[in-house]
Formats: C-alpha cells, sequence, structure tokens
C-alpha cells in the first residue's frame, strides 16, 4: 500500500476499498469528485434558477418555457444512433470528454446572451437559447451513453450498491448547499444573479467532465454488432423491455407535467 495516502486506519474511506488497486481507488474517488462539482450546474439548470432567468432575464412566455423544457426528452432519441456509432467506433472516452465539454461551455454563453445581444429582439434571444439548449441537450446524449457505459466496466460489482448510494449522498448534500448559496445570491443581488448563477452552472458542469481527463478508461469490451435495423428489430420483438419502457414513457409523462 502507497503511503501517499497515509496510514490505510486513518485515510478516507468512503466505499469498501479492500484488495482493490491504487489505480482504481483514485478512479473511483475522481467519479465521486466530479458530481459533487458538478451537482452545482445540475441543481441551476434544471430548477428554479433556471426557469427564473427564461422568464425574468430572457421574457419567455408559457409556449417558449415547455419548447425549452421539452428539448432535452427529445434529444434523447439521438442516443440510439450515438450508442450504435460509440460501439462501432470504440471511442467513448473522446465522446465523452469532447461533447461534454463542449456541449456544457454553451450555459456560459445562455448566461451571457442578454449582454452579448443587447439590441436583440426579445423572441431572436430566446431562440438562440433553444438553439444553444439543443446543442447543450445533444451533447448530454452521449455524455451519458459513455458514463453509464463506463460505470459498467469501472466500478467493481461487489461494491456497486454501495459506491452509488454514497455518490449519490454526496451529491444531494453538495446540491442542497449550492442551492441555497445561489438562491441567496440572486435574491441578493437582483436579475443579474440569474446570469452569474448560470455561468458558475456552466463552469461546474465544464469541471464536472475535466474530473475525468484524470480517470484510466478500461478498454471497450470488443464484440460483433450486427446493422442497426437488426438491432432494433430485436428490441421491438422483446416484449418484457417494451412494457418496462411503456411504464417508463407514462410515468415521465406524469412527473413532467
Amino acid at each position: 500500500m502507497s503511503t501517499r495516502y497515509g496510514h490505510p486506519k486513518l485515510r478516507l474511506r468512503l466505499f469498501n476499498d479492500n484488495g482493490m488497486t491504487e489505480q482504481l481507488r483514485k478512479n473511483l474517488y475522481w467519479v465521486i469528485w466530479a458530481v459533487t462539482i458538478g451537482m452545482l450546474g445540475f441543481v441551476v439548470t434544471t430548477g428554479a434558477v433556471w426557469s427564473g432567468f427564461q422568464r425574468e432575464v430572457l421574457g419567455a412566455n408559457d409556449f417558449q418555457l415547455g419548447l425549452i423544457s421539452a428539448i432535452p426528452v427529445s434529444t434523447c432519441v439521438l442516443q440510439v444512433f450515438i450508442s450504435y456509432y460509440m460501439e462501432k467506433k470504440r471511442n467513448r472516452r473522446f465522446l465523452f470528454l469532447f461533447l461534454g465539454i463542449i456541449g456544457r461551455s454553451f450555459w456560459i454563453l445562455i448566461a451571457l446572451v442578454p449582454y452579448l445581444f443587447p439590441n436583440f429582439p426579445v423572441d431572436l434571444r430566446i431562440w438562440l437559447v433553444i438553439v444553444f439548449v439543443v446543442i447543450i441537450s445533444s451533447g448530454n446524449s452521449g455524455v451519458n451513453l459513455a458514463f453509464g457505459s463506463l460505470m459498467g466496466d469501472l466500478v467493481p460489482i461487489n461494491i456497486r450498491g454501495s459506491f452509488f448510494s454514497v455518490r449519490q449522498m454526496i451529491s444531494l448534500t453538495s446540491g442542497v448547499i449550492t442551492g441555497l448559496i445561489m438562491s441567496a445570491m440572486i435574491d441578493r443581488v437582483g436579475l443579474v444573479g440569474y446570469s452569474i448563477a448560470l455561468g458558475i452552472a456552466g463552469v461546474s458542469m465544464v469541471l464536472d467532465i475535466a474530473c475525468y481527463f484524470f480517470v484510466e478508461w478500461p478498454e471497450m469490451e470488443s464484440a460483433e454488432l450486427p446493422s442497426l435495423p437488426s438491432l432494433l428489430k430485436e428490441v421491438f420483438r422483446n416484449k418484457t423491455f417494451l412494457r418496462v419502457v411503456t411504464f417508463y414513457s407514462l410515468w415521465l409523462f406524469s412527473v413532467n407535467i
């Protein structure tokens, strides 16, 4: 055992790392650090701050609010094609880092829209933001796929439940703290606070992705890949899977209302 982290009994242990290599242990802690940093961005861009920015700063109407809310869900259809491309090219690390950093950087541009284009008509500024949200959501489709694939190969099965429980606990704690800080900041500085919060959110989510530069990504397992139409036919022949998809679709419909 390396002494870099001190005595084994005194070092930080958030999950059972017995028999684990030092590199794997570092990888798993980088995954936890990533979500801790990035949770600020997720809280800001999926909650009241993002809605307030659209309504109070951009002047979006109800239709535009609904359209922007629907974009992240509608772009999920891209996962079908991205997943096939990722399996074929075996380049999940590149897709994750490239799409993550480029896509999430657009939150910083969204925060600056009112100041970069102050003379644009209201509707034009909102439609510019809609284009940016499409880019962000499309990138997230690839990021989520690559992340799920990585976690399946990276996290040992014997600690998978406890690891993700700890990760979720830390991320929720980070989300509560940062949410309160951002809300207090907006109350203090006014409308400009929405843009400041979104800018900080963009930086935090880029840093989230940047943490994975320090993760040693395992090689993807090679497998014979049939054509995309053949894969889709196989999916629609799986009745159990279709029942799960139907249930999940109805559940999401009710929750999003």
